[in-house]
């Protein structure tokens, strides 16, 4: 079954120079979690030596939350530089299909393209693919969501 949806009011988290421990990055989504604040998209660039990039999201009505952790957080690793996107939305393409079949990364950003969406991040897993853009580019990325979920048909 192919799914389209889309989930607004969501803020884009980017975490530059954060040191490239597991350490760093578990007392990040400990101190969230514990704070009742839910994460949603997670990626993490390869790191640079010591350090690496790392993005998340949270609801926007948790990004005064987010901030204060990520504040508190920044007294032990002062080299860690916070950037914070609000008013995003999460478009996901779900289908289990995408376990077998090939296509539907490049169909998804094909049709982004086409469009010039801003594409913020992507995460995806074997059935599912999430693309975060500006709230202004949400009706072109849910109708490139549809054209590759139609194209593969």
């Amino acid at each position: 079954m192919s799914q389209v949806t889309a989930t607004e009011d969501i803020t884009l988290v980017v975490l530059q120079r954060a040191p490239a421990e597991m350490c760093f990055v578990s007392s990040i989504f400990t101190l969230l979690s514990e704070a009742g604040i839910n994460v949603d998209m997670i990626s993490q660039t390869p790191p640079q030596g010591m350090s690496t990039t790392l993005a998340f999201t949270v609801l926007d009505e948790d990004l005064s939350g987010t901030m204060d952790i990520i504040g508190r957080l920044r007294e032990a690793y002062t080299d860690v530089k916070p950037l914070f996107s609000s008013g995003n939305v999460k478009i996901s393409v779900a289908d289990d299909r995408m376990r077998t079949q090939p296509g539907f990364a490049s169909g998804l950003f094909s049709a982004l393209a086409e469009r010039n969406a801003d594409v913020r991040l992507v995460t995806t897993s074997e059935t599912e693919i999430s693309v975060l853009v500006e709230r202004t580019a949400m009706g072109d990325a849910e109708q490139a969501a549809k054209e590759c979920i139609a194209g593969k048909k």
